[in-house]
């Protein structure tokens, strides 16, 4: 896939799944108006059939056809990985303070065997991030539910990532004023897809960046006169992130929008490598264990 050379790609590849499900079905339905076709299409089954049944279709559609195969494959894995109901429970850890229901919600899905380890094991690290300091947090139940090798990589996780060692407000909840501002602010936007609730911690960073509210404690900069006394320093116009030990998919969108919706501003990302949820689960298993050993080397 290149978007240079696919159109569809380059205007959907930062889509989710329901807007790409239905761009795909968008084009198809064009092209039924055209050959006045009248066969329902409702589900991704049915626009692989209508590819099938219309060779003509992949002539005029150049690279749509490939779409429609691989929107297929995508729909397959998230039915037999029950992907949906995964998802929004690990949306609303990410982004509600709800401990009871986060308890119900990670414990139902614990408990299906349909549910993949690796999906299993990713809602407890998100669960264990969260609720560390909860006084009645049931991460040692759920580790026991995953096993010793779980348990291991929840424990590498919080020593290297938990509250005692990472700055910021990762979940602004650290204050009462940044768990009522998320409030509010959840409230008034609404929430219109409960699958991309979250939005990457590098979006906060980069929004004070670019209001001159970035704090100089945490980020110190080099060069340019520092501003007089109550004044705003000057927003930057060009930004280059780096982020060591990689950066994520979703942080990618959001810097591809914010460039978007900022033309004067130029935003670069890079980072040592791209992250998905696999990958970062095999760097955290690599990681020196809580005890101060170094992890054991992966199985060549």
């Amino acid at each position: 896939l290149s978007a240079d050379q696919d159109a569809f790609f380059a205007d959907n590849m930062l889509l989710n799944y329901g807007d790409l499900a239905e761009n795909v079905k968008g084009l198809l339905d064009a092209f039924q108006a055209k050959t006045k076709s009248t066969k329902n299409i409702g589900s991704i089954a049915d626009m692989q059939q209508f590819v099938e049944a219309y060779p003509q279709f992949k002539k005029l559609s150049g690279d749509v056809s490939k779409h429609v195969t691989l929107l297929g494959e995508i729909n397959r894995l998230v039915e037999s990985q029950q992907l949906m109901e995964v998802s929004q429970v690990e949306q609303e850890l990410a982004c509600t303070e709800d401990h009871s229901s986060a308890v119900t919600e990670v414990l139902a899905l614990l408990r299906k065997p349909s549910i993949a380890d690796q999906n299993k094991l990713r809602l407890v690290m998100l669960y264990a991030l969260r609720y560390e300091k909860e006084p009645s947090n049931r991460i040692d139940t759920f580790c026991d539910m995953l096993g010793a090798d779980a348990r291991q990589a929840v424990s590498q996780m919080l020593a290297h990532c938990g509250a005692a060692v990472r700055s910021g407000d990762l979940f602004s909840n650290k204050t009462w004023l940044a768990a009522t501002k998320k409030s509010l602010q959840r409230n008034i936007k609404g929430v219109q897809n409960v699958y991309t609730q979250h939005s990457p911690y590098l979006a906060q960073t980069l929004d004070a960046l670019l209001k001159g509210t970035l704090t100089e404690t945490q980020y110190p900069h080099l060069g340019s006169e520092p501003p007089t006394a109550g004044a705003k320093r000057r927003a930057p116009v060009e930004v280059i992130v780096f982020m060591v030990g990689g950066v994520t998919y979703e942080e990618s969108r959001y810097v591809s929008e914010m460039n978007t919706a900022n033309p004067g501003v130029r935003v670069l990302l890079g980072g040592t490598t791209i992250h998905n949820s696999a990958s970062f689960l095999e760097e955290v298993k690599r990681l020196p264990s809580a005890g101060g050993g170094a992890a054991p080397p992966p199985p060549q």
